[in-house]
């Protein structure tokens, strides 16, 4: 009977980790990818990547080119000159860039045929055909003097384009912390409630070799029956708490699964105990400057002090300062046009202003003040989640220290629970003790152990979110 109960008492003490085929770091990359949200805002990502170069348009060269045929048969205006009619071609065509200063510069060419039917110089004369071709190449450039000026508003759009970039690269990492949160908390959830079960067997199979223990006795008359019903509701109460464990396995089954699109309630693998895990002491450094939901909102204030730079860009008038070279040729034959085109007696030199502003200026500085507001909207908000992160971060802290001092206290109760049982099974080799004692310290020893593994279970859930603050995963 006493080699029966030993053997009782030491195998429900179970302390070998199991062995471990998934690591909550190859969860977590399951669940990862197992994400198509994540995907699509990679691809937005890309594409707004792609986006920004909308602006290297703008500095692009320029090809335009018009081509048009006329056929007029309408009157000249006087009896002489006359033509009975008006046909010809003309061909534009214009090579342009704007520059990164604002600075814009275009090479044009100008081609144009005109054959005047029916031509004469007096009533009296024969009509005859007169060609007439016209060569216009030129160089213009244009520069702004204020408004846009050193190519102001070209890195304003630049600005935002790449804000917006990182906006949505931000926005991006907030849900993959998100996820990987998700993740590890819900992988040692189901390794706490595995263990758990385990616990649960272990206890409830040392009650009901209590009760049968009880049982025996009582039928000799040695025990009362209140100590018949004490052994039984022990009994109860530890089949419903495997059973509740077990509830909350199967839950934490679903979870796991449903996390990497798996639809079934059964984990296959085997995950990383909780009743052998080491827990350090110290509290990981922290460091909420690099959340990425403060960067996000970084980004809003940045974007919002480019809204009031490109609004009090518009409220300046556009003045740009001009120059226009050119020649001209002009002769009834076409190739003796374009031999003559570089003919130094006939340019065409043109120079001047141009002004364009808004006149409704309290309509302009309404857009500037609205600007400001938002800005001052985004600085405050950024404001308000920093100083929430850094209560949050602290909090888990201390959360963490609280945590971390139950777990020994846990483990050194643990561990005198184990020193007692030891020393009751002495006591019982050499005739000094009962089997009803045996059963009772391993049932205290079972407990002392799911206290010191719940710890364990607070501790982790804590380090997953600390692990967040320092932008990383386990």
């Amino acid at each position: 009977m006493r080699t029966f109960a030993l053997l009782i008492v030491t195998v429900s003490t179970p302390l070998a980790l199991a062995n471990t085929n998934l690591s909550v770091e190859a969860y977590t990359a399951s669940v990862l990818g197992a994400q198509p949200m994540l995907d699509a805002q990679r691809d937005q990502i890309k594409a707004a990547e792609l986006d920004e170069r909308n602006v290297d348009v703008m500095t692009s060269t320029q090809l335009n080119t018009t081509v048009s045929s006329i056929n007029d048969r309408r009157p000249p205006l006087s009896l002489a000159p006359g033509y009975s009619s008006l046909t010809g071609t003309s061909i534009k065509t214009d090579v342009s860039r704007q520059f990164n200063t604002g600075t814009t510069a275009k090479v044009a060419v100008d081609l144009q045929s005109i054959t005047f039917n029916g031509f004469r110089l007096s009533p009296q004369e024969a009509g005859r055909k007169q060609e007439i071709n016209t060569l216009l190449p030129s160089i213009e450039i244009s520069q702004p003097l204020w408004k846009g000026a050193g190519g102001r508003s070209i890195k304003q759009q630049r600005d935002v384009l790449s804000l917006q970039t990182l906006a949505q690269g931000e926005t991006f990492k907030v849900r993959t912390k998100e996820i990987v949160l998700d993740a590890e908390l819900t992988y040692f959830r189901l390794a706490f409630a595995r263990d758990r079960v385990e616990i649960a067997k272990t206890t409830l199979a040392t009650a009901e070799k209590i009760l049968d223990f009880v049982k025996s006795k009582q039928s000799q008359n040695l025990y009362e029956k209140g100590d018949f019903l004490q052994a039984k509701a022990l009994v109860e109460a530890r089949r419903l708490e495997l059973q509740e464990a077990r509830s909350e396995q199967r839950s934490a089954s679903l979870t796991f699964n449903s996390a990497r699109s798996v639809l079934s309630d059964v984990v296959s693998e085997d995950l990383a105990s909780l009743r052998n895990s080491v827990i350090a002491e110290e509290t990981p450094a922290i460091d909420t400057n690099k959340q990425p939901e403060l960067h996000v909102l970084r980004n809003q204030v940045e974007l919002s002090q480019v809204a009031i730079s490109s609004s009090e860009e518009s409220t300046l008038p556009q003045i740009n300062a001009f120059a226009n070279f050119g020649l001209q040729s002009r002769y009834d034959n076409l190739s003796q046009t374009m031999r003559s085109v570089v003919d130094p007696y006939h340019p065409v030199l043109t120079v001047g202003l141009t002004l364009q502003m808004t006149l409704d200026r309290e309509l302009i500085k309404s857009q500037t003040d609205a600007a400001r507001l938002r800005r001052s909207a985004a600085q405050s908000q950024y404001d308000d989640l920093d100083r929430r992160l850094k209560r949050a971060a602290q909090d888990l802290a201390v959360h963490r220290s609280e945590a971390v001092n139950i777990y020994k206290m846990s483990k050194s109760l643990e561990e005198v629970q184990a020193e007692k049982l030891k020393n009751e099974q002495n006591q019982y080799r050499n005739g000094r003790s009962t089997t009803y004692q045996l059963l009772m310290f391993s049932q205290d020893l079972a407990q002392a152990e799911l206290g010191r593994v719940k710890a364990a279970y607070s501790v982790h859930m804590i380090d997953a979110q600390l692990r967040q603050f320092r932008g990383e995963t386990k």
